[in-house]
């Protein structure tokens, strides 16, 4: 009798929906609450594994725009609404053309002409340095992976980070905010004997890579999106070769706990 009675009030106060506004008030108290625990554990372990994934993915058929949820945040020092040299204007616009495949004309009517800059990127519970700040430039040297032009090979080329910057495209469907990096890239040795010639623990192994002092021309391959970051690198010492100076590079691990 007692369910019967209590169902009964129930069914009268949906119908009447208290003047009083107490049950909507109340309704709140039913909504899901946010996961704790080994919960919130699951959720962002699966979040950090599906962001892992996007390192190695270069495939034209799956791009990575930049735009996508990153499981960390922009650090200072930063500088806000900065007005981008033209040279980064050319570049972004030819960058941008290539991933959304319209013209750099139709590209540059939906660019904003400014640009937040930042000089660290956390990611996880690991810090990411720039050139931008003298205090982070150790950090700053980081791997990421390209495809080869000529023979479609895949390989993971170092470079340094100049800074971290956010962009934004407003078309006409709606603004999308772009997280990138942009880089200076490191010449790969002539020959994979070079490459792979130096060693520091033991003889018989070559524990670093060898790469070129020099730099790439820069162009639009210098922006990367910081979802395609593969690993922070420490630069060892100076290696020299014949008449040729190289820089030994070694990859560091990831600091993320899956």
């Amino acid at each position: 009798m007692k369910i019967v009675l209590r169902n009964t009030l129930v069914d009268y106060h949906l119908m009447c929906r208290w003047s009083s506004g107490l049950f909507d008030e109340s309704l709140c108290l039913h909504m899901p609450r946010k996961a704790v625990g080994s919960l919130a554990l699951t959720v962002e372990r699966e979040e950090l594994q599906h962001f892992l994934s996007m390192r190695h993915n270069i495939s034209t058929f799956s791009k990575i725009y930049g735009t996508e949820k990153l499981p960390g945040q922009m650090l200072k020092p930063s500088y806000f609404k900065v007005i981008m040299p033209l040279e980064l204007r050319n570049f972004l616009c030819e960058w941008y053309s290539i991933l959304y495949e319209k013209e750099q004309g139709e590209i540059l009517g939906f660019m904003d002409l400014v640009v937040n800059q930042h000089a660290r990127l956390q990611i996880g519970a690991e810090i990411f340095g720039s050139m931008i700040s003298s205090l982070q430039e150790r950090n700053a040297t980081i791997f990421a992976k390209w495809k080869a032009a000529n023979d479609e090979s895949i390989d993971a080329y170092p470079g340094e980070v100049q800074y971290y910057f956010e962009h934004t495209l407003r078309f006409p469907e709606g603004p999308k905010t772009h997280l990138l990096a942009y880089m200076k890239w490191y010449k790969c040795a002539p020959s994979s004997d070079i490459w792979f010639k130096h060693n520091f623990m033991r003889p018989d192994i070559s524990n670093t890579e060898l790469w070129r002092t020099e730099y790439y021309e820069e162009g639009c391959d210098s922006l990367l999106p910081v979802h395609r970051i593969l690993c922070r690198a420490t630069k060892f010492k100076y290696v020299t070769i014949g008449k040729q100076n190289y820089l030994s590079i070694i990859p560091l691990n990831r600091k993320f706990n899956l």
